[in-house]
């Protein structure tokens, strides 16, 4: 469905306002993906999209991906009304939101891709989301099955990693491991 937003004060707007604070984000089970390259890649994703928030030159050079998904809203504004709902200025006319799922844990994700020989990426203290985004994005072009996230891991849903990583953090599976480190013996046991 396609809305017009005019005002950016319209209610519908209200969860695009915490994109410029990722913990009250993460707090309301959403994420964001932002970019014109990046939200194409949540459509065709696991996870569920909230809304798309974009220009009306982003819907015409997005209109072949949007729709094959009929079921998503879009919320069509000025490009000033994205910035200031947003809080900032390089999303491309485009900002997305999806809902986050509960992070698999370490047995589950090598349930998920039991028989698979393809390595697993193990992060211990990454948290900065540049690094959190390059890895996923080489750990994803190198064949890599998923990512375990240790402790001190930054979020691989904050938007600044998704966007690094061109949307691989939500094509990759990856688990968050809480019982460090015997979720690295669980891998080695495992092979």
């Amino acid at each position: 469905m396609i809305a017009r937003i005019g005002s950016a004060h319209d209610p519908r707007l209200a969860p695009y306002a915490m994109v410029a604070e990722p913990a009250a984000l993460a707090r309301a089970g959403l994420f964001a993906a932002e970019g014109r390259l990046v939200a194409p890649r949540l459509l065709a994703s696991r996870y569920r999209v909230h809304s798309i928030l974009l220009s009306d030159a982003a819907l015409d050079s997005l209109r072949s991906e949007l729709e094959t998904r009929p079921d998503v809203d879009l919320l069509v504004a000025p490009a000033a009304i994205i910035s200031a709902t947003g809080g900032f200025n390089f999303h491309r006319g485009c900002l997305a939101l999806g809902y986050r799922d509960a992070p698999l844990d370490v047995p589950q994700l090598l349930e998920a891709s039991a028989g698979s020989r393809d390595p697993i990426v193990v992060l211990e203290g990454v948290n900065n989301p540049d690094n959190i985004g390059g890895i996923f994005r080489s750990a994803h072009a190198l064949g890599a099955r998923g990512v375990v996230m240790g402790p001190g891991c930054g979020d691989p849903l904050y938007r600044k990693a998704i966007r690094t990583s061109m949307g691989t953090t939500l094509q990759l599976a990856w688990a968050g491991a809480g019982d460090w480190p015997d979720a690295i013996g669980r891998l080695r046991s495992r092979g």
